[in-house]
C-alpha cells in the first residue's frame, strides 16, 4: 500500500472527504492512482489528474489560478460538472487519450472559462497524457499546462501596433506623394 505524499501540499487532499466522491476513500484507490496523485500534488507546475471514465479531478496548487472560484469544490468533481463551458471541446480530447492512450498537445489554445462566474478567455499550452494502470491500460489523463494568456495577448497587441504603424506610414507616404509642392516646401 502506497500512501499519498506526506508533503504539505497534499495534506488538504488527504483530509478531503473522498468517500463522497466517485473515487471513494483513498485506501481503496488503485496503486496507479495513488502514485499519480502524489506526483501531481508534489509538482509546482500546474497539473490536473483526471481519473476514470468520469474524469474525476485531482489537481495541485499550481492549477488553482485557472480554477479560481471553482476551487475547492472542483476537487473530486467530474470534469464535465466542473467546467461544462468547455466540456464539448475537452470530451473528445480526453476520450482519445483515455481510450486510445494517445498524447494530445495543444499550443496557445483558447479556452473560454467562467472561473468567477463571468466569461474569461485563457490561452493555455496543454499536454494531455495517458496515465496507465499496472496492466498498461489507460486509467486516467494527466493534464499539464502553461498559462500563456499574457504572452499571447502581448504578441497580439504588438502585432496590432505594428500594423497601425505601417498603415500610418503608408498613409503619410501617399499624402506626400500627392502633394509634392508641400513636401518640397517642408
Amino acid at each position: 500500500y502506497i500512501e499519498l505524499s506526506k508533503s504539505p501540499t497534499s495534506r488538504p487532499v488527504r483530509s478531503m472527504g473522498w468517500p463522497t466522491t466517485p473515487l471513494g476513500p483513498i485506501a481503496s484507490w488503485p496503486q496507479s492512482l495513488r502514485v499519480s496523485a502524489g506526483l501531481v500534488l508534489d509538482s509546482r507546475f500546474p497539473k490536473m489528474l483526471l481519473w476514470g471514465p468520469q474524469f474525476v479531478q485531482l489537481y495541485n496548487d499550481g492549477y488553482k489560478p485557472i480554477l479560481r472560484d471553482k476551487h475547492p469544490r472542483a476537487m473530486g468533481q467530474p470534469c464535465a460538472e466542473c467546467c461544462p463551458e468547455i466540456w464539448n471541446f475537452n470530451r473528445p480530447i480526453l476520450q482519445k487519450v483515455f481510450e486510445h492512450g494517445e498524447t494530445v498537445y495543444l499550443e496557445d489554445q483558447e479556452y473560454v472559462l467562467y472561473p468567477r462566474g463571468q466569461r474569461e478567455i485563457f490561452y493555455l499550452t496543454v499536454c494531455y497524457s495517458p496515465v496507465r494502470d499496472l496492466t498498461g491500460q489507460p486509467s486516467g489523463v494527466l493534464s499539464t499546462l502553461i498559462d500563456t494568456t499574457g504572452r499571447v495577448l502581448a504578441e497580439r497587441e504588438n502585432a496590432r501596433l505594428l500594423a497601425h504603424s505601417r498603415n500610418t506610414s503608408r498613409m503619410l507616404e501617399q499624402w506626400f506623394e500627392q502633394a509634392p509642392g508641400f513636401g518640397a516646401l517642408l
